[in-house]
């Protein structure tokens, strides 16, 4: 129904969402919703487009009572949406009984800003309403906590979904597909990179450009970054921040001169076994190319009037809307050294659709390979996405587990010492030894009360191989380790095949680890050595099962049947 300039409707008793699986921060809006305690605040859902923002607010609506239905109303606001004709509204439907208020593209509404000092403060706190709002440019909710929600706000983020979470909602149970489509709910969005590159401009730039733009001046987000450039210019230093982490990790050019170590990696692999094929291949071609694919640019040859500090604040505010996430490293716990953090975009779609079209397009491409055959080229190219998907495998575990067991966007280097406020430390280690060669553990889980650490490699393959262990049995390495963190309570591979503890280093599904201590604390329990005591008691079960119910051998004459 049409209500001057927004759109309301009562609440049928039927009334469906159309979905029946939920996001893991749903029991958050009920507990909201159904808390007894004094409640002053609204509740805010937050997030990129396609990560089920509307959808969670009428899974709420649907899951209300029957009487609460008929005390409540869904707002749909437009462009056209005076925020006081809202305010108007819920004030005369409050005073005829009605509670329960969900707003939907409230960002769209002039002077929604205002919704702290309003809605929370005569609405939630006077008269015991509940208020559930969520945008399309939601960030511009989450800034103007800093200064007119202060206080007055739960928020709901919905950015980032772990794995687990994914394969629940999408009857996704393989590590690969999360990795191409993960925490968006629409699997065309990082089905290729045009798919990717419009979302990343509509969905995360101009989200990102329009929240600044309804933040600025009405609360303490300074400088007024849209006052200071254009539209275009926040929206190329966006781009280029995104293409920092995303399109640079893509092909491994870590240096100026784009040299792509996930080909030259590739190659060196290939060494051993096809000795000749490393004199065929053009680096410099190849280099060039993948540099023109990815429409890079070096630093030096960008023209932007944006200064690095302001490109810092629109960092920042990337992490703000969780589609980056700081994992912090470091050199030495004990002493308290610490290095330079970890970067990781919550999306791995959008690395991976970047991956894919330019191994693809070299692929087409006959000017680096010489004289080699169509073999050749597709062994190198598979070598290549293999590695590439190694390196995404490994941040996405790293990134799942963090969120999983410290549940924040990032653990603080203010926190990071301090066992009271966030007990575990998860990340990767690294370091050289006395000869220079580099050993790495690609995941750590330090318990800092309990001072012991879990190392882990992650390999994405299926095979299992005494190679895998290489860095977990070298001596040097762990000793550092120990003397860096204390002691070393377990080391483990996780990987894509089966589970397999009959070795030292026991192989571990990386999706059974993940789900174990997913479903654990679910159930508020926060134990790494329970985990994989699950996993290895599942497997044990599975492997007698299997003895049980497999076929006997019966002698019928000179045939054996089963």
């Amino acid at each position: 129904m049409e209500y001057i300039d927004f759109q309301y409707e009562e609440i049928p008793i039927n009334f469906s969402s159309g979905f029946t699986k939920k996001r893991d921060c749903f029991p958050e809006i009920q507990d909201y919703l159904y808390n007894t305690a004094k409640e002053n605040k609204i509740c805010a859902i937050y997030g990129l487009r396609r990560t089920g923002k509307t959808t969670l607010l009428k899974q709420a609506i649907e899951e209300l009572s029957e009487e609460d239905k008929t005390k409540t109303f869904l707002i749909t606001c437009n462009v056209e949406t005076d925020f006081h004709s809202v305010i108007s509204f819920i004030n005369s439907s409050i005073k005829n009984g009605k509670k329960y208020f969900f707003i939907d593209e409230i960002t769209y509404s002039k002077g929604f800003q205002q919704i702290g000092e309003i809605l929370s403060d005569n609405f939630v706190n006077i008269h015991d309403a509940r208020i559930v709002v969520t945008g399309t440019d939601s960030l511009a909710l989450y800034l103007s906590s800093h200064s007119n929600l202060y206080d007055r706000v739960r928020f709901i983020p919905t950015t980032f979904s772990t794995f687990s979470e994914y394969s629940y909602i999408m009857n996704c149970s393989d590590i690969d597909e999360y990795i191409k489509l993960g925490s968006t709910f629409v699997p065309t969005i990082y089905e290729n990179k045009a798919n990717a590159d419009e979302y990343v401009k509509t969905s995360i730039a101009n989200n990102l450009i329009n929240s600044i733009k309804k933040s600025e001046g009405k609360n303490n987000f300074q400088p007024e970054l849209t006052e200071l450039y254009d539209n275009d210019e926040i929206r190329t230093a966006i781009e280029l921040i995104i293409n920092k982490y995303n399109k640079l990790f893509s092909i491994r050019s870590l240096r100026a001169t784009f040299e792509s170590s996930i080909f030259t990696r590739s190659l060196n692999k290939l060494i051993k076994d096809e000795p000749d094929i490393i004199d065929a291949i053009n680096k410099k071609q190849i280099n060039a190319n993948i540099s023109e694919l990815l429409e890079i640019v070096p630093p030096e040859n960008i023209k932007t009037n944006i200064t690095q500090k302001h490109i810092a604040q629109l960092e920042d505010l990337l992490f703000d809307m969780d589609f980056l996430m700081r994992i912090p490293t470091i050199e030495h716990y004990n002493n308290k050294e610490i290095s330079s953090p970890m970067k990781i975009i919550t999306h791995p779609g959008l690395y991976h659709a970047n991956i894919e079209y330019t191994l693809h397009e070299i692929g087409n491409d006959n000017n680096w390979i010489g004289s080699y055959n169509n073999e050749q080229k597709e062994k190198l190219i598979k070598k290549a996405y293999d590695y590439a998907m190694g390196d995404l495998m490994e941040n996405f575990i790293i990134a799942n587990v963090n969120e999983i067991l410290n549940k924040s966007k990032s653990v603080s280097m203010i926190d990071l010492f301090n066992d009271k406020i966030t007990r575990w430390f998860v990340s990767k280690y690294e370091m050289y030894d006395s000869e220079k060669k580099h050993h790495e553990s690609d995941l750590i889980i330090f318990d800092k009360q309990k001072k012991e650490i879990f190392l882990f490699e992650i390999k994405h393959s299926a095979e299992n191989t005494p190679k895998q262990t290489q860095h977990l049995e070298n001596k040097e390495f762990l000793n550092k380790i120990k003397d860096s963190f204390g002691k070393i309570a377990g080391r483990y591979v996780l990987y894509n095949g089966n589970n397999d503890f009959s070795t030292e280093i026991p192989r571990i599904s990386a999706v059974d680890f993940l789900n174990t201590i997913y479903q654990l604390k679910k159930e508020n329990i926060i134990d790494i050595n329970l985990s994989i005591q699950k996993i290895k008691d599942k497997s044990q079960q599975f492997s007698k099962s299997e003895d049980i119910n497999k076929p006997t051998k019966k002698r019928k004459d000179s045939e054996w049947e089963y």
